[in-house]
């Protein structure tokens, strides 16, 4: 048995009468005053016969009556209840009464999956009907999701905005009790819609028009001097949405009046920033000078990590040979490094130099053989590469380069 919430009563008191079409006892105390209580299990077994006999309204009244959780409506019969929703829209009239069935099912807690199944479903049916009429229900068919559909929400008011824009007025006051009215202004703002963004700060309690309206005033003056993609740039800027803002400073260059070396260099500085050196280089993919500027600017981040030959390739593909041989020297990636060496022409005593850094380097880390190898071949220095290869244990090679010399 479930553990149903116990009721006192006054010791000594009588059962009356059982009256199953009010679903209520009546009790007589001791005192002879009689009362009328409606016993959970006798409330819940009648509207366990509503729901199956697909008397929704009947059931929701005595469940909003009796202050039991309107989810039994779905949950006691769930394939019955999402066959028969058109039934359910036509019985539950009240917009009020299906938003109070939705807030119970959004604090439910089964699967945010299921709760959008249902929510969905609904929202269907009801946009079938009349949108303007059941537009709160659709707006909390969003809302109560998890997460909350807030951008969802924000287009249907934005279609509708055309043709009643005195309901869009009201669905914003209503929205803003369904969610955070910052999360709602950013949201509004992220979708690039400065009016209706001033009408959600217009209808919040949090917002102050001192903070906001300057801030919007800005957005628009950079949109109109730089161009729509400058203006979404400073938008997802302040939305923390660092890639979409990357791409609204591409769009910027194409600006005319933006002067584009000066906005590549912005986007340089901000990539630099954010660390969206991949994003970068598809945002710029095609664009062979751009790209080189973004392949060093790559290869100088990954050189302060210390992930040196990753920083070497983005060095060379960005054509600086002189940093993807120091790269490569601090990598110890020695073939690599006197393949270009070699490549970019570098001197013969430039090549003995760095063959005799190497060496000793690798030698270091007990790479024995690749030391004995460099120091012969680039440093031209046999008695070191011999103590080199015998040091590793190649006592053969170390032989061999010692009756050679």
């Amino acid at each position: 048995m479930p553990n149903w919430d116990a009721r006192r009563t006054e010791r000594g008191a009588r059962l009356v009468t059982i009256v199953p079409s009010t679903m209520s006892v009546i009790l007589q105390a001791p005192r002879g005053n009689l009362e009328t209580v409606h016993p959970r299990p006798m409330v819940l077994s009648v509207v366990k016969d509503d729901i199956e006999e697909g008397d929704y309204r009947k059931a929701l009244l005595d469940c909003r009556r009796h202050r039991i959780d309107l989810n039994i409506l779905y949950d006691h019969e769930p394939r019955g209840f999402m066959s028969r929703l058109w039934s359910f829209v036509d019985q539950i009239e009240e917009v009020d009464y299906i938003n109070l069935f939705l807030t119970d099912i959004g604090k439910s807690p089964r699967p945010a999956e299921k709760t959008s199944e249902i929510c969905d479903a609904l929202r269907s049916e009801l946009e079938k009907r009349d949108v303007e009429k059941y537009i709160n229900s659709i707006l909390t068919t969003h809302m109560v999701k998890t997460p909350p559909d807030v951008e969802a929400s924000l287009a249907l008011l934005l279609r509708l905005r055309e043709t009643n824009p005195n309901l869009v007025e009201d669905a914003v006051k209503y929205i803003i009790f369904l969610a955070d009215p910052d999360t709602l202004f950013d949201a509004a703002l992220g979708m690039y819609d400065f009016s209706l963004a001033l009408l959600i700060a217009q209808h919040s309690p949090k917002k102050d028009p001192r903070e906001y309206l300057p801030f919007l005033k800005q957005l628009r003056e950079a949109g109109e001097e730089f161009g729509d993609g400058y203006r979404r740039f400073k938008i997802d800027d302040h939305l923390k949405r660092y890639k979409k803002a990357l791409q609204g400073l591409h769009d910027a260059g194409k600006h005319p009046f933006y002067f584009r070396p000066k906005v590549f260099e912005e986007a340089l500085t901000y990539t630099d920033k954010h660390r969206l050196h991949h994003e970068a280089l598809d945002i710029w993919a095609g664009k062979a000078e751009s790209l080189q500027a973004i392949l060093n600017l790559y290869g100088e981040y990954l050189f302060e990590r210390r992930e040196f030959k990753q920083a070497a390739l983005a060095f060379v593909q960005a054509s600086k040979p002189q940093r993807a041989i120091i790269a490569y020297e601090k990598a110890y990636a020695w073939q690599e490094l006197f393949a270009l060496a070699v490549k970019e022409g570098s001197s013969f005593d430039e090549l003995v130099q760095m063959g005799q850094r190497v060496g000793e380097d690798l030698a270091s880390r007990k790479r024995y053989s690749e030391a004995g190898r460099v120091l012969l071949d680039y440093a031209k220095n046999v008695e070191e590469a011999i103590t080199a290869f015998a040091q590793g244990g190649d006592f053969p090679e170390a032989d061999r380069q010692a009756r050679a010399a």
